[in-house]
């Protein structure tokens, strides 16, 4: 299978490895944590250890600080959450003077990866999400194919549309089956878990309400908050919480629940072709899913600074990015023509926004309004907007 160069993650990972003794990568599984970080094990044989091996796994609980301790240069330790005690070392070998090691770590679980590193090595560390492939790596040109099927490299670079969607139901098989169920599902079955997936693919992009998830599935809202959590933590699932500008009391004070990936939400919709997406009712949803996501994971920003705003009866905007170099918005409008309207005015005068964009099937970026700092963006020009706030 041919590899995408991930040039800007090779980039951000080097430039963490000249300054903290401890780098970490986060993201869901098969993303492409482990393809990035193994080139830059000093050796691949000795500097490289893999925790679902048993071996590896093995050594390191029986001696890590006698085994690591004895490395210089960069270590590599993949899928860092099996073995979460191992921090209280790096700590240790961190702190060393002059620190021969310089230590890359892999995990997909956020709280149980987060709450050790962050317990065992503040200021120490520094954390890099990575997310599937985007437009930026794969070429804006091939938004369609990303769209469809996500950025999963396996998905996105399969043969065909048919092999793309059987390789996203081997893996949600597997997370099913084994992950999720041992990441903290374990007191309900595959058949609940993949209905609850189900559910939020069929809702992303709208505002999520647990007790109504919890009649569906015949459980409790606080049993769908927890599995809503774990969905969240395993980088399933993205949560976008209202912004609060001012003290609107008709402000939605609902959060919108976000698929991470596109490719995952359409297996789980079965839609396995373009043609039926674009058929589909749920087209709008997986447009802004889809944007969201390429949105967030481009401009690189903190996953606390992204927001939806949404009144009742009135104003929306899909995404909020309040960034300490100004404040923007993004609606995602599936459309070959947008138009402006009175909504998006009436959201950059409560927000205060800088600039809003409207985010649509295209190749070029235009004003659309004569007054108001309101652009149309076409897909294919995200990441220059996207490269922009990430410069400012």
């Amino acid at each position: 299978m041919a590899l995408i160069p991930r040039y800007r993650f090779q980039e951000r990972i080097r430039e963490a490895l000249a300054t903290y003794p401890v780098v970490a990568l986060v993201g869901a599984r098969q993303v492409g944590k482990s393809t990035l970080a193994r080139p830059f094990a000093s050796s691949e044989d000795i500097h490289f250890f893999d925790l679902e091996r048993t071996l590896d796994a093995m050594r390191l609980r029986e001696n890590a600080m006698g085994i690591l301790g004895s490395l210089s240069g960069t270590v590599v330790i993949d899928e860092a959450q099996e073995m979460p005690e191992l921090f209280a070392t790096l700590r240790v070998l961190a702190d060393r003077e002059h620190c021969p090691a310089r230590f890359l770590v892999t995990g997909s679980v956020s709280p149980r990866l987060m709450n050790a590193g962050s317990e065992s090595l503040a200021g120490r560390v520094a954390w890099i999400r990575v997310d599937g492939l985007s437009l930026a790596e794969v070429g804006a040109d091939h938004w369609r194919r990303l769209w469809l099927r996500g950025g999963l490299p396996r998905s996105f670079l399969a043969r065909d549309d048919w092999q793309s969607i059987e390789v996203r139901e081997n893996y949600l098989d597997s997370l099913i089956g084994r992950d999720l169920r041992f990441w903290g599902m374990s007191d309900h079955d595959p058949v609940y878990i993949r209905r609850l997936l189900m559910l939020v693919s069929d809702a992303s992009g709208q505002t999520w309400n647990h007790s109504e998830a919890g009649n569906t599935l015949r459980v409790s809202y606080k049993t769908i908050q927890k599995h809503v959590s774990i969905l969240q933590g395993a980088f399933l699932v993205r949560e976008l919480h209202p912004f609060v500008a001012t003290t609107e009391g008709r402000l939605r004070k609902k959060p919108k629940l976000i698929m991470r990936d596109s490719g995952v939400m359409h297996a789980l919709l079965q839609l396995a072709e373009q043609s039926r997406l674009e058929s589909h009712s749920r087209l709008g949803g997986s447009w802004e899913t889809f944007c969201i996501q390429q949105t967030i994971s481009m401009s690189e920003c903190n996953a606390e600074d992204a927001y939806l705003w949404n009144v009742q009866g009135g104003a929306e905007v899909d995404l909020v990015l309040d960034l300490p170099t100004g404040r923007y918005g993004f609606e995602m409008k599936h459309s070959d023509a947008p138009t402006t309207t009175r909504s998006m005015h009436t959201a950059i005068d409560t927000l205060n926004l800088d600039r809003l964009h409207v985010i649509h099937p295209g190749q070029t970026i235009q004003s659309m309004h004569a007054q108001a700092p309101i652009l149309g963006v076409g897909i294919e020009k995200l990441e220059e907007i996207c490269r922009e706030l990430r410069r400012r």
